[in-house]
């Protein structure tokens, strides 16, 4: 049937059944194991409710024939399936279900995968962005070939905003992970000794959060300690010893940032008017100590 130019009828497209969502997932997912064998990832188009359901059935069923956990996840207007990680049950949340669970998930594992890159060698911390988020947001994304989508969603997730200029008027490193590269936990004493002359033309500060929500931890005096904090005191080398545990350190009470037993921590030291010893590393943030 033929429509006069301007009255032509506009596309519907029909939801799916639950028959042929399930011979569609019977379908792909032959296909989709092959790819994940092959190359480890398998991509395509999804911009409809119906088919990101779809292909997160398709994973569901590839999982259970590859007998290994299966991911996917939106990136724009594709889903993406992949291999999850075997040492992170968490993961499998996205193979098992729709809904938040497999989204907290994935941004929680793709924000651990920052602290494989540490800004000293050996070290345990880490700049909390990656390099392409940071080109990124110094030259609005002018980068026709560099959109980090993946990199924005985990950024926002922990942060409210991002300074244009890494590094000029302020700098940041983050820890998850002790010296040992155990995990940061409310219930243990720590310490972290700051270096005397600390690159910065204004200050320094350490502030502790939550591990589970990036947010500051609940019904707690303070979060932070900072050389500008009154009544901190210095060793005699001049470094500043910081201490992070649930009860006040003995004789160090001005040096505490007091964490909860119920969790985890992270810690995010900031430098203000950041100098060339922190950039060219002649100056190094030592790793936080267990104590207890």
């Amino acid at each position: 049937m033929t429509y006069p130019p301007g009255a032509e009828p506009g596309y519907r497209r029909t939801p799916l059944s639950a028959e042929e969502k399930a011979r569609g997932e019977a379908n792909f997912a032959p296909f989709v194991a092959q790819m994940l064998v092959a190359s480890g990832r398998f991509r395509v188009s999804a911009d409809t409710p119906d088919q990101v359901e779809l292909f997160q059935g398709v994973a569901r069923r590839v999982s259970v024939m590859v007998q290994r956990p299966v991911v996917s996840y939106a990136n724009g207007r594709e889903i993406v399936i992949t291999f999850g990680q075997e040492e992170a049950p968490a993961l499998v949340l996205c193979a098992a279900r729709p809904g938040f669970p497999e989204a907290h998930a994935w941004l929680d594992a793709r924000y651990e995968t920052l602290f494989s890159s540490a800004f000293y060698e050996g070290s345990r911390w880490v700049v909390p962005v990656s390099p392409e988020m940071i080109e990124g947001q110094q030259t609005f994304f002018a980068n026709p070939d560099s959109y980090p989508v993946d990199d924005r969603g985990v950024s926002y997730s922990m942060a409210f905003f991002s300074p244009k200029h890494t590094g000029a008027g302020s700098f940041y490193l983050m820890a998850i992970n002790d010296d040992n590269g155990l995990p940061l936990e409310g219930a243990r004493s720590y310490r972290l000794t700051v270096p005397p002359a600390a690159p910065v033309t204004q200050y320094w500060s350490a502030t502790i959060y939550d591990r589970a929500t990036h947010a500051l931890i609940r019904d707690m005096p303070r979060s932070s300690r900072s050389s500008q904090s009154q009544h901190l005191t210095t060793n005699t080398d001049g470094s500043t010893d910081i201490y992070f545990s649930p009860e006040s350190p003995a004789g160090n009470e001005h040096n505490w940032v007091p964490t909860s037993r119920d969790g985890g921590f992270e810690v995010l030291f900031r430098f203000y008017g950041p100098q060339q010893p922190l950039f060219d590393k002649s100056w190094q943030l030592p790793d936080i100590t267990k104590l207890t």
